[in-house]
């Protein structure tokens, strides 16, 4: 489906179905015309498995968030917009846990950040190359 939904003559709204007509994925869009908003549902549970964002509108999908049970488990962000994830996150235990960074763009995190449960910066790790 395709469907306008502030009635501006815009589709901001995007929707598929699978053959029993349970729905599987949408996309929103914000300013209407291109999507920046991409989830995908579990057709037997109907819980959230992954939003991507494309917050500038290029086409690329800087922000992955991955969902198990319904619940966000990993995040991963492409954070300086060379269309590479250099910023990956773990929220597995309901809070943000830990991220790990690639600083100089190789493909490999360079640090880990531990947080508390509150959010607090428990330790910065270097990572070994």
């Amino acid at each position: 489906l395709e469907i306008d939904e502030n009635r501006d003559g815009k589709i901001d709204r995007w929707e598929e179905y699978n053959p029993e007509g349970i729905m599987t994925r949408f996309a929103l869009s914000t300013k209407g015309g291109a999507p920046e908003r991409f989830v995908e549902i579990d057709p037997a549970t109907r819980a959230t498995t992954r939003v991507e964002i494309d917050a500038d509108r290029d086409g690329r999908r800087e922000r992955i968030e991955i969902y198990l049970d319904g619940r966000l488990g990993r995040v991963e962000m492409d954070t300086d917009g060379d269309g590479r994830r250099d910023r990956f996150q773990d929220w597995g235990p309901g809070y943000l846990a830990s991220e790990e960074i690639d600083r100089d763009g190789d493909g490999r995190a360079d640090i880990r950040i531990i947080h508390s449960k509150t959010g607090a910066i428990l330790k910065v790790e270097r990572l070994v190359k």
